[in-house]
């Protein structure tokens, strides 16, 4: 046992120049040097130790939903994020805008929902455990200095941080400048009334020629329908909930509804099964002169129709000024694997650097006050847009919990009133009555 001790206590001391001890006699110099160090044996010297290598980072993923019309340079923007992030792959879901909310319901509760997603409906997210806050990620001093009130009211609930604005305004008139020239009439000013929309959309009809004054969606399947009815029950003198109950089946909202069917013979035929992307068309095509929707829709127009000639007009103003805000923010699902990475995505998708580049390309309202200092956003049609989120009487819309359930309820009763189905006041009566039904649980 001796000689076998003192053998190994040689050989190593000659090969690695130094060993305090061996425990095991069985032990070769060869396994030795292969298991301590990386000495080669047949050099029969001694070589430095290489360093050992940090293992790579794990790479991780996360997935992406966004709306599938918006423009192609935000998917530049998550290859940005990758470049700077070679351990965060962003795998990017492209879904049409009224299958957002059902999609991030469905893949919810089949427990595999999108890390981030772009909300419109915040309020409805929250009450179904389906948005996660962000109260622990956010500086709330810095967000309250850095984003619009628009843009917050997209991102709070109950005065808590859920999402990040993304974009943001209040609805204007979406106009085809053309049209307009053609007939001699002019873009309308702040302040113009229902009296001059009618006035302007029967001067823009030609029904022999095919082209209509005013575009309305009256579908029961897209999101517009209920949007483009709220800013005149707004004006009306109306509220679309009070007290936790609706609150748009009174003589505002019945005045407003009438007077939507009032302008149907300045609207084209089977506008009740007529989508945004429909009405879109009919307007680049010269059909249709003017539709009101959000700001964001100028930036979608140009990316689909760049040679298209867009101007864009402030909204009415009824018995008072009302209108709607709306927008879209980045939020997590609660149920990420990986929240920690999904909020970094969130942080670059929403720095002011990146959004400022997202408004400027796009057309889009910026929900940071830095893009709205860019000269673009004071100045053209764009100022417009910048300018009707200041005017009074706005509000926020779908701040209410299960927004989506209660605006499919809105628009299949605004359909029927539409078709004359319902007079407006038995449509409101219904709808309002299904709404309480829904509201009543978060008394």
């Amino acid at each position: 046992m001796f000689r076998k001790i003192g053998y190994f206590t040689i050989v190593v001391l000659v090969v690695c120049g130094v060993l305090l001890a061996a425990c095991q006699p069985q032990a070769t110099p060869t396994a030795v040097a292969e298991k301590e160090s990386p000495t080669k044996e047949t050099t029969g010297a001694t070589e430095a130790v290489a360093p050992t290598q940090a293992p790579a980072a794990e790479v991780v993923e996360i997935t992406y939903m966004r709306q599938a019309d918006n423009p192609d340079i935000e998917l530049d923007f998550v290859k940005e994020f990758e470049a700077q992030n070679p351990n965060i792959k962003v795998k990017v879901d492209s879904v049409p805008a009224n299958d957002n909310y059902n999609k991030l319901v469905l893949t919810t509760n089949a427990g595999n929902p999108p890390d981030v997603f772009m909300s419109f409906w915040t309020a409805s997210a929250v009450s179904n455990n389906l948005i996660m806050s962000l109260e622990d990620y956010v500086n709330k001093e810095d967000f309250n200095k850095r984003f619009t009130t628009a843009g917050q009211s997209y991102a709070k609930y109950q005065d808590k941080i859920y999402a990040i604005p993304w974009r943001a305004g209040a609805s204007v008139f979406l106009l085809n400048c053309k049209m307009f020239k053609e007939a001699g009439v002019e873009i309308p000013k702040l302040g113009w009334t229902w009296d001059d929309l009618t006035e302007i959309s029967k001067k823009l009809t030609n029904k022999e020629k095919g082209t209509y004054g005013f575009g309305l969606v009256g579908s029961s399947t897209d999101y517009a329908t209920e949007w483009q009815f709220w800013p005149f029950l707004l004006q009306a003198g109306g509220k679309i909930i009070e007290n936790n109950r609706a609150a748009f089946n009174n003589e505002a909202g019945v005045k407003a509804l009438e007077y939507l069917i009032s302008l149907k013979p300045y609207i084209p035929e089977g506008f009740t099964s007529m989508d945004l992307n429909q009405l879109v068309d009919l307007m680049v095509s010269d059909k249709v002169a003017m539709f009101q929707d959000g700001p964001w829709f100028i930036g979608i127009i140009q990316s689909g129709h760049p040679d298209f000639e867009i101007c864009v007009a402030p909204m009415t103003v009824g018995a008072v000024p009302g209108n709607i805000t709306g927008g879209t923010a980045l939020g997590i699902s609660p149920l990420s694997k990986h929240k920690d990475e999904a909020w970094k995505f969130i942080e670059f998708m929403t720095s002011d650097d990146v959004l400022i580049r997202w408004n400027e390309a796009t057309n889009n309202m910026p929900p940071n006050v830095a893009a709205l200092e860019r000269p673009m956003f004071k100045e053209g049609p764009l100022s417009v847009a910048a300018q009707a989120v200041v005017q009074p009487g706005v509000i926020p819309a779908n701040q209410y919990p299960e927004s989506d359930a209660l605006n499919a309820i809105m628009r299949n009763y605004l359909q029927a009133a539409y078709l004359g189905q319902m007079t407006p006041k038995e449509a409101l009566d219904k709808a309002a009555q299904e709404w309480d039904a829904i509201l009543q649980k978060y008394d």
